[in-house]
């Protein structure tokens, strides 16, 4: 229920930032869904109640979707906002010192936003077919850059624990909230390219690389920043 509030919040925030182009003869809308590739400038250190683990954080595969509205400014410049919904977060597979034990610990570590990115863009055209014929479908090629606000929705710590205690085998799966380590916003730069081949309905697809301007952990023990960090592959359909 608290993530469908968020939700409702965002998009209400989306709608409202396009407004004032609902009656623009030059506006598109369109949906979009990817996988990203995430990872964290600097290390994670869990807190539990009597220990604490400074973890290396891996490159973990997480998955983006939503919809986008677009308004052209000129035939090659465009301002583009979309809605998603993403996950980001890292993976761990490494040794651990946990109550004087060595334990194996593989483990996702899953944050999730309500993302709104607002960029520039700036695209080729579509050939001239000239006075007497009709637009034939082709390929149009873009960039861009810009930024992005994202709202924390869920923050989520889980795994496994295995290993030997004692001489016996020791197993043990776990997941813990950790919602007070990161802060609830996350502001971003963009950059990007891709190509979109159609006219009226066009297919889309494109690469972004995404990073957080600002420090998203908020627990004490944090020595250092931590900022998200992503390479994002598109495909979706503007009409």
């Amino acid at each position: 229920m608290k993530q469908l509030h968020y939700f409702i919040i965002g998009c209400s925030f989306f709608f409202f930032f396009n407004i004032n182009f609902v009656n623009a003869q030059a506006l598109n809308f369109g949906f979009k869904g990817g996988v990203n590739a995430s990872y964290f400038h600097g290390s994670y250190i869990y807190t539990g109640d009597d220990f604490t683990l400074n973890l290396n954080p891996d490159l973990s595969a997480r998955f983006s979707a939503g919809g986008l509205v677009r308004y052209n400014i000129t035939e090659v410049t465009s301002i583009q906002s979309e809605l998603l919904y993403t996950t980001r977060g890292v993976r761990f597979d490494q040794n651990v010192d946990l109550r004087n034990q060595t334990l194996r610990l593989k483990g996702d570590l899953t944050l999730t936003y309500i993302e709104i990115p607002v960029f520039l863009r700036v695209s080729t055209t579509l050939p001239d077919p000239g006075k007497w014929f009709s637009p034939e479908p082709g390929f149009t090629f873009n960039v861009y850059t810009g930024g992005s606000f994202a709202y924390k929705t869920n923050a989520k710590f889980s795994g496994i624990l295995s290993g030997e205690v004692l001489g016996d085998d020791y197993s043990e799966r776990f997941e813990n909230r950790v919602w007070d380590q990161f802060t609830d916003t996350d502001f971003s730069f963009i950059v990007g390219a891709g190509f979109e081949y159609g006219v009226q309905y066009r297919f889309t697809f494109d690469v972004r690389y995404v990073i957080s301007i600002t420090d998203i952990g908020s627990d004490p023990e944090f020595p250092d920043d931590v900022r998200n960090g992503k390479v994002s592959v598109f495909i979706g359909m503007v009409f």
